[in-house]
């Protein structure tokens, strides 16, 4: 999932390395624009899901999933948090990446992604990205 493209980028850099195919998860909200952004906060403030459009795949039928999500406000993005809840107990092996603006890795948000789906992750990597330009943060 990516609001303003920056995960985007990332999830496709990801995908090249691993020679993976892209699913995009998209939220049914408005969240472009700086009404967007605010109301994305509002969101994650709260720690709230947010609705989404339906996959058109079986998770199930995949070996190993990464899932690429920015940070906001602190925490897991909200699309991503309702895509961990409705897809629970579908995926064998999972990747984390996360992106945001701080020079803190975000351990705590690998811990909620598997206590949601019902995995322990393999790979997780934080990235601190400005303005597309992005370091690991290890």
């Amino acid at each position: 999932f990516s609001r303003s493209g920056y995960t985007k980028k990332l999830a496709y850099e990801v995908a090249n390395e691993k020679s993976a195919e892209i699913l995009e998860i998209k939220t049914t909200e408005k969240i472009k624009g700086n009404l967007g952004f605010w109301w994305c906060g509002r969101f994650g403030m709260h720690k709230w899901g947010m609705s989404l459009e339906k996959l058109k795949v079986n998770l199930e039928d995949y070996e190993e999933v990464t899932l690429c999500s920015p940070v906001w406000v602190f925490s897991l993005s909200a699309p991503m948090r309702q895509f961990c809840k409705e897809n629970s107990n579908k995926i064998k092996n999972v990747n984390y990446y996360i992106t945001h603006f701080m020079n803190t890795k975000f351990k705590k948000i690998a811990s909620e992604m598997d206590s949601l789906l019902g995995v322990k992750h393999r790979e997780f990597h934080s990235f601190k990205c400005r303005f597309g330009n992005f370091k690991e943060i290890s």
